[in-house]
């Protein structure tokens, strides 16, 4: 079934685009299947825009599915897309990844194969479409994933950037276990020029 995926993408890629873009959509929107991920690589590969109710209806299709390795190839549409609808898309994101929170096979403790999951990209798009404030980073930089730490650290490095009063509470949220020691080693190792008082109080 994913060889035949990659066929019909190859196959849509030749015919003009709006038809092509129409027949890959219309399946994706239809069901999610084995190989599905094939489909939105293609859309990912020609830059297919999430632009209208149908293409955002396979996006969706994607992102809610019970298939990672196609939410996943559907959370890199959405992530490259150049714009999107941030009131429409947003919601989405937030919901996929409450959904995939949920439903994502347990990450490993000690060793073991990493599961896949689309949760990195889902935050990558969501803080650039709707920058997250620093109490739900600190969430997402608690999370088991090490991937969605990653993302969430260096979107709450950028809120530190720009937010004078988040710099002067950083001392006292090391204190109180609210930021973890790698987050420490996150902001020593950035470029952020931070005032002496708050180094002295980390």
């Amino acid at each position: 079934r994913g060889t035949a995926l990659q066929l019909a993408a190859a196959f849509a890629a030749e015919l003009p685009d709006e038809r092509g873009d129409a027949l890959v959509i219309e399946h994706l929107s239809g069901g999610i299947v084995y190989g599905s991920r094939h489909l939105f690589n293609d859309l990912t590969r020609r830059q297919v825009a999430i632009d209208s109710d149908e293409r955002i209806a396979g996006l969706k299709a994607g992102l809610l599915s019970e298939n990672p390795d196609a939410s996943k190839a559907a959370a890199i549409w959405l992530r490259d897309n150049p714009s999107v609808d941030a009131m429409k898309i947003a919601p989405l994101i937030r919901k996929a990844l409450e959904h995939w929170k949920k439903t994502e096979a347990p990450y490993p403790k000690k060793s073991g194969a990493v599961p896949t999951s689309p949760r990195k990209e889902l935050l990558e798009a969501l803080d650039d479409i709707e920058p997250l404030g620093a109490e739900e980073l600190i969430l997402f930089m608690n999370d088991d994933r090490s991937d969605v730490r990653d993302v969430a650290k260096a979107a709450f490095i950028k809120c530190v950037a720009t937010d004078p009063s988040l710099q002067l509470k950083l001392p006292s949220l090391f204190e109180a276990g609210t930021l973890r020691t790698d987050m420490y080693s996150a902001l020593n190792q950035s470029e952020l020029e931070l005032k002496d008082e708050v180094w002295l109080g980390i």
